[in-house]
């Protein structure tokens, strides 16, 4: 080996040791830069403790203090996350904020170190916030839940609520009012589709009075009973009618009263089985009006008093075919009159005011066959038609008591008398 490739190798080694001590140097300084210890403490140029970086049961925490040695700010990194609290010159905790597995959190103190206000946000990822009075007891409430429905919340002092306001996700907004045992008295909401309802609730939570408004703009009132059926019900139509309606212990309509469109009062009376069974009306005539019904709902019996004074009283079958009608009329005189099934008049019985009495009788297509009248002054008269309603026969007694008998043709030409 030359002189020259010995200078060139020993270069070479030279060059390889130089970067060897260029990292163990590099590494040294590194190693110089990292410092391991239990804690530090800074002090001020009066000795006084300011700051503190240590570890706290198991937990790596920076405590700052201020010139008159009061602990002002605390922050550590626990299991459960990050802590930050700040404290006043007191030393009483004034507010922490936390990062923790269940969610993080901002709470506010007062001078004395009692919670007053919290603002979270859950582990959901549903924020609340939560107000105290100065004994830490819960009086408000805010909440907004995964499904986007969002709560407010009053509490007494006793750790009950009083109010409650809700909106759902659909867009339903309720408030309720509750009493000093926590228990719904008062709800009011608004429906999704815009239908607003108040409900006043007893003891046990049941409804017992509602008033509403119906999509139609219809408004109602319900009353309950302590099992929450519905007993009443007042509501007010679109077309100006008012209604009160009553109900059964089950629920079903009994009785109700009503005021038509054109002020027509009505009172109606149902059974069990929710059938119409008696009904009093006045009509706008002025006329009141009184009808039964059979358990078919068919008109049974009409009792009627007219403006002009004239009473009348119907009776009707089971199919509603009026049979009877007793009547009196205006100017006093009473009268019956007798129907078939058909409505044919069967039989009319009338009295007239001035004394006179006159029986009709008729055949089943009430084609009058017979009628008999007895005049004040005593005389009568009965008069028999055939199957046309036309006089075939006539007897006369007078007042004097002298009888005539007439007989006719089907042309009503007389054929024979006596005497």
């Amino acid at each position: 080996m030359t002189t020259e490739e010995r200078l060139a190798t020993l270069e070479r080694e030279q060059a390889k040791t130089k970067a060897k001590l260029a990292r163990l140097e590099k590494a040294l300084d590194a190693q110089r830069q990292e410092v391991r210890a239990r804690g530090f403490v800074l002090v001020d140029e009066n000795g006084n403790t300011r700051a503190v970086l240590a570890m706290e049961k198991d937990e790596a925490g920076l405590f700052l203090w201020d010139e008159t040695g009061k602990r002002r700010v605390g922050l550590n990194a626990g299991k459960d996350g990050p802590k930050l609290n700040l404290y006043n010159e007191n030393g009483n905790l004034r507010a922490t904020l936390c990062a923790e597995k269940d969610g993080s959190k901002l709470c506010l103190g007062d001078e004395g170190g009692y919670l007053r206000a919290a603002l979270h946000v859950g582990a959901d990822g549903s924020p609340g916030l939560d107000l105290y009075d100065g004994k830490r007891k819960g009086r408000v409430h805010l909440r907004v839940l995964p499904d986007a429905t969002s709560l407010f919340a009053f509490y007494d002092q006793n750790d009950k609520v009083r109010l409650g306001l809700k909106l759902s996700a659909e867009g339903e907004a309720r408030l309720d009012l509750f009493d000093q045992k926590a228990n719904a008295r008062v709800g009011l909401k608004v429906s999704v589709d815009g239908v607003p309802r108040l409900d006043l609730l007893d003891h046990s939570g049941m409804a017992r009075a509602s008033l509403c408004l119906l999509a139609d703009e219809q408004p109602r009132i319900l009353l309950g009973d302590q099992n929450g059926k519905i007993r009443a019900s007042l509501r007010v139509l679109t077309d100006g009618a008012t209604g009160l309606v009553l109900m059964n212990q089950n629920g079903y309509p009994c009785g109700s009263f009503r005021v038509s469109a054109d002020g027509t009062p009505a009172l109606i009376l149902s059974d069990h089985n929710e059938r119409t069974r008696a009904q009093l009306r006045v009509m706008p005539s002025g006329d009141p009006f009184f009808t039964l019904f059979d358990p078919n709902e068919k008109s049974g019996v009409e009792l009627r008093v007219q403006s002009d004074g004239s009473t009348g009283l119907k009776l009707a079958d089971q199919n509603g075919q009026e049979r009877a009608n007793l009547f009196i009329l205006a100017n006093g005189a009473p009268g019956l009159v007798l129907y078939n099934q058909h409505h044919n008049m069967r039989a009319k019985l009338v009295a007239l005011a001035d004394g006179q009495l006159s029986l009709e009788l008729a055949d089943q297509n009430g084609t009058s066959r017979a009628g008999l009248v007895v005049l004040a002054n005593g005389a009568s008269s009965l008069e028999l038609a055939d199957e046309n309603g036309k006089p075939r026969a006539s007897l006369v007694t007078l007042a004097d008591g002298t009888p005539r008998l007439d007989l006719f043709d089907e042309n009503g030409k007389g054929v024979f008398k006596a005497p």
